[in-house]
């Protein structure tokens, strides 16, 4: 907590947990991103930086001072709505689209141009992917069944 000060310091309750995630070193190694600066790890410390697949996600920390990292939060989520809304093309990869992730679906269905090409590349859940972009009026939408090793081996192929 504090961003690990200890001893007299600047304390702030609304910003225990300090501005952003701490990128854990085993994050930042997932990520390929080893030599990412300040990325500190205090010992004890158990939060990380990364959301994972599950069917709960919160995007902030409750802690006994209130919601903490949900600006830095919601910062990201716009980011990401900011560059979908200027895309042409868009490509929805490894990800199942389920009902329960209502934020990510919303970001996606609300923000996609409807004359945007949409590609779907969902191995088994590609084609009801696709009739989700479809029902919601989406105008160019291709399912491609395939997983994502697949598909780069043929994108490779194609460049060639």
């Amino acid at each position: 907590m504090f961003g690990g000060i200890r001893g007299f310091g600047r304390i702030d309750p609304d910003n225990t947990l300090g501005e952003r995630p701490v990128m854990l070193d085993v994050d930042a190694k997932y990520l390929g991103c080893e030599q990412l600066d300040n990325h500190r790890w205090y010992q004890g410390t158990t939060l990380s930086a990364l959301i994972y697949p599950t069917r709960s996600k919160e995007f902030f920390f409750t802690t006994p001072f209130g919601p903490e990292w949900k600006p830095f939060w919601d910062l990201i989520w716009g980011q990401a709505k900011e560059q979908l809304q200027r895309s042409s093309a868009v490509v929805i990869c490894g990800y199942s689209l389920p009902a329960a992730d209502e934020r990510a679906r919303e970001l996606l269905f609300d923000n996609i141009p409807k004359a945007a090409a949409i590609e779907v590349v969902c191995g088994n859940d590609s084609d009801r992917i696709m009739e989700e972009f479809n029902a919601a009026r989406f105008e160019d939408v291709k399912s491609c069944p395939i997983f994502f090793e697949e598909w780069v081996k043929r994108r490779a192929e194609a460049q060639l």
